[in-house]
């Protein structure tokens, strides 16, 4: 299922719609984008490179996975792939672990 802005919903129908949507939205600014992608090259998890914007936001468990899924597809459609998973996110709040990414 996709949402109205494109997007993979997956198995994440009960994240409310409109905090996916701003998810969406601020992963695919542009320079979130650079970011994410700035953090693969340094070989460390995509999510590192836009934490600290998250600091305001208390993420429930549920929406922290759907950070990172909506993430996945952000990477992919920008020409990163997945490399693996459970990177540990260092000195961040919100975010423990993270994949990583690579060209």
């Amino acid at each position: 299922m996709k949402s109205s802005l494109g997007y993979k919903i997956g198995s994440f129908t009960d994240v409310n719609q409109n905090l996916r949507d701003q998810i969406w939205l601020f992963l695919n600014e542009q320079q979130n984008i650079q970011l994410m992608i700035d953090s693969s090259n340094r070989n460390r998890p995509a999510v590192e490179g836009i934490a600290q914007d998250l600091l305001e936001n208390v993420f429930s468990d549920r929406v922290k996975k759907c950070v990172g899924f909506l993430i996945k597809q952000v990477m992919e459609s920008n020409g990163l792939k997945w490399i693996s998973k459970d990177h540990k996110v260092e000195q961040n709040p919100i975010f423990n672990k993270g994949s990583k990414y690579s060209k």
